[in-house]
């Protein structure tokens, strides 16, 4: 009984180094703060990215669309709540994309089996079904192209995660003319008085 709790505390340990070895998410953050200076907070978003192994996508005056590697969210995190005075939405999202990559991988892996039996037919047809295999080898062809494509793009998912990072500069403004219930306020023109207007 020891034996096979401990075989399978073991277990669980193996597949938990396994599993942290492997990342299967794909990390999404969305972060908007208010800032002194905008074009500063985003250079040392990008300048952070770019230090630690990823880059930035698209870049403004105000914000930043960033990529970095995956086990740098907490870091990324830990570098907004600094830069960022004040947080108005700091989201980070995380989608488990096994299912998907098994699937394309299956998909491939299926296709591909059939176009090399296609292949195998061609030296074995006449003419006409040389034209409806080859139509059919193009179909194959195509198909193994997107999903290679859709799996590579779920690579670099699963490798770096993007971070949509917006600065906002807050600016002290003065309310709408409010009328007040006090006739005497609303003759002063007071917020006329306090913008200078």
């Amino acid at each position: 009984m020891k034996r096979t709790l401990l075989a399978c505390m073991l277990f669980l340990i193996m597949a938990s180094v396994l599993a942290a070895e492997e990342n299967m998410l794909y990390y999404d953050i969305r972060a908007v703060g208010f800032v002194g200076d905008a074009e500063t907070a985003v250079e040392a978003v990008a300048e952070w990215a770019e230090s630690v192994g990823g880059y930035f996508l698209v870049k403004s005056d105000n914000s930043v669309v960033i990529r970095f590697p995956y086990a740098m969210v907490k870091d990324f995190i830990a570098l907004f709540e600094h830069t960022a005075e004040r947080i108005i939405e700091l989201n980070p999202t995380a989608v488990d994309m096994r299912e998907e990559i098994r699937s394309l991988t299956t998909g491939i892996a299926a296709r591909e089996e059939v176009l090399s039996r296609n292949l195998e037919y061609i030296d074995k047809t006449d003419v006409e079904g040389l034209l409806s295999i080859e139509k059919e080898v193009l179909r194959l062809l195509t198909e193994i192209e997107n999903m290679k494509g859709r799996l590579r793009r779920l690579e670099v998912n699963r490798r770096l995660a993007v971070a949509r990072v917006d600065f906002r500069i807050e600016e002290a403004q003065l309310p709408e003319d409010i009328p007040s219930s006090f006739a005497w306020i609303n003759s002063i023109d007071f917020y006329g008085f306090l913008g200078g207007r």
